[in-house]
């Protein structure tokens, strides 16, 4: 077997992710830590899969299983998807099809609660593969079962996308703003989302994230750029919630 080193303790993490392909070609992602923070996390990876699994795959095969486990080791095994990642840092506007697929994924899969929905926790353009299958979310090391209002996951993506088209501006384009209320439009349509985060949806998302941390516990602290949207300023946020209002009234 074959096994190629993808990632190792990258963006604050403390867990190394693996491609492994057998003699005949099939393939499939490890992933291995030593550290108690990093055992959590690959605990809610298989949870998270496990998760998904019900809302968006008919077999019952388990897509992510613990492989090895021993008292400050645990390793997981996770069925190889094939298909093309969007290129994150082509931001928003060059990304605009493929938002599109990934939020009617979102809204057609992800059950509404009025309180508290699965929330994934880093729902980046990243951790996304698109194939003939349709959109397929991967990388569940921050999956939580009833932790985020309905709808954080997906606006979070929408504004780190947004981040990424805009980080060498200090402020987004009229097509960003168009693009970001259409989205949110749709979103809406689905599922209502709470006035409060219609009001004011990007300044929702960071004050969700500082509210709540210790979800992403040490990794966020160490590598705060893990969730890109942080490094907007009050100011930015402001002017950016400001547009998207004045474009949906």
């Amino acid at each position: 077997m074959k096994i190629e080193l993808l990632r190792n303790c990258s963006h604050g993490s403390e867990i190394a992710t693996y491609l492994a392909t057998d003699e005949v070609g099939g393939k499939m992602v490890i992933k291995a830590t030593t550290t108690p923070s990093g055992i959590k996390n690959l605990r809610n990876e298989v949870n998270g899969w496990r998760w998904y699994q019900s809302q968006r795959y008919p077999t019952n095969e388990p897509i992510c299983h613990i492989a090895q486990q021993r008292v400050k080791y645990l390793q997981i095994q996770i069925k190889y998807i094939d298909g093309r990642k969007p290129i994150y840092e082509n931001g928003l506007e060059r990304n605009a099809d493929a938002l599109g697929s990934i939020v009617a994924h979102y809204c057609d899969i992800w059950p509404y609660s009025s309180h508290a929905s699965p929330m994934h926790g880093d729902l980046s353009l990243d951790n996304i593969i698109i194939n003939p299958d349709g959109v397929h979310i991967i990388d569940w090391e921050h999956y939580i079962a009833d932790a985020a209002p309905w709808g954080f996951d997906i606006l979070y993506l929408l504004f780190e996308s947004l981040y990424f088209g805009m980080r060498h501006r200090n402020k987004p384009t009229g097509k960003e703003i168009q693009i970001i209320c259409a989205h949110i439009d749709s979103i809406n349509d689905h599922h209502q989302l709470q006035s409060d985060i219609l009001k004011t949806p990007l300044r929702f998302v960071k004050n969700f994230i500082l509210a709540n941390h210790h979800f992403w516990g040490e990794q966020l602290v160490s590598f705060q750029m893990k969730l890109p949207i942080m490094a907007f300023t009050s100011d930015q946020i402001s002017r950016i919630d400001e547009a998207i209002n004045s474009g949906m009234a």
